[in-house]
């Protein structure tokens, strides 16, 4: 890549970008971020693990959603394997709920794929459609993961609806920083040359010292998970190298998202409240982490295990 002031920014903006849609729908989002948390630092992490996703799918010019949907779940074991502990604290169940169920079905393949394909190329209705099942999602899950305590003695769980202010402000700012994410990628999408070479090195490197310093030795041998589940996911990605080459990544890198449809995403925070508000009016106590896990829980495993029969089966088509 020759040296432009394109090709010094694009690694800087995609981390920015990719960090800020990931963090948002990951944390912010997804439960109650406390002020020491909530930092530079956060965006800064799901910025490089994110930026290891994108290297992955692209490294692999992935052909199809399998090879997505396997660099997203790419993402999800490096998160929670790395970043914290969850991977290993309740095996085989922990490898399904937060990394692919949440991560890789939720944070990658509703907030950063299908946004942006509805966002770029769908139709005004479609885009309506998804911006408003986003906020209802997120308003019934939040109205949960707000306001349940566990009763006494770790007993049936209670609602105790407390004030909103902080909900409402910590996803209002999610919303401004999501939408930003996606403005970054528009920008990317102006030019064609992406990746840069060195950064996906120095992002690896950081990882390799963050797991090496973390979960490698305090939970061995169990942190040796990580390293198979990853190298599952290239050996995957590898194989479906083998299958004819064609456009749909380049096709998707390339969406931009129309300045006046950005106004569609209001229904995110719309939809939100009318499902938090909605909860907390009716006094109906709403359960959603029992619905998200029984319905999210079998989806994500579903499309990770096609996924990587579809991959591996280009290799033996050949």
């Amino acid at each position: 890549m020759p040296f432009t002031l394109r090709s010094v920014l694009n690694p800087s903006i995609e981390i920015v970008s990719i960090g800020a849609i990931l963090a948002v729908c990951s944390e912010l989002w997804f439960y109650q971020v406390n002020s020491d948390t909530l930092s530079v630092w956060l965006f800064f992490v799901y910025g490089v693990f994110g930026y290891i996703f994108l290297w992955a799918i692209r490294h692999f010019q992935v052909r199809g959603f399998a090879g997505f949907f396997v660099g997203a779940a790419l993402f999800g074991f490096l998160i929670e394997g790395i970043v914290v502990n969850v991977l290993y604290e309740a095996l085989p169940f922990s490898i399904l709920w937060t990394s692919l169920a949440w991560h890789a079905l939720l944070s990658v393949s509703v907030g950063y794929y299908f946004y942006r394909r509805v966002m770029g190329a769908g139709t005004l209705w479609q885009a309506i459609l998804l911006n408003g099942s986003i906020g209802l999602f997120l308003g019934l899950w939040n109205g949960y993961i707000w306001n349940v305590v566990d009763g006494p003695d770790g007993g049936v769980v209670e609602f105790i609806w407390g004030d909103p202010t902080d909900f409402v402000l910590q996803f209002l700012l999610g919303y401004i920083v999501f939408l930003f994410g996606h403005i970054g990628f528009d920008w990317l999408a102006a030019g064609q040359d992406r990746g840069n070479k060195p950064a996906y090195i120095l992002s690896a490197l950081l990882l390799l010292a963050l797991f090496a310093l973390g979960p490698l030795i305090g939970i061995f041998p169990f942190s040796l998970l990580l390293p198979v589940l990853i190298a599952l996911s290239l050996i995957a990605l590898k194989a479906g190298t083998k299958a004819a080459p064609n456009i749909w990544l380049t096709q998707f890198e390339n969406l931009r998202i129309n300045k006046s449809r950005y106004l569609v995403s209001l229904f995110i925070p719309l939809g939100a409240a009318f499902g938090y508000f909605g909860l907390f009016w009716s006094g109906i106590n709403f359960e959603a982490n029992v619905v998200v896990i029984l319905i999210c829980g079998p989806i994500s495993v579903l499309l990770w295990g096609i996924s990587l029969y579809r991959l591996f089966q280009q290799k033996h088509s050949t």
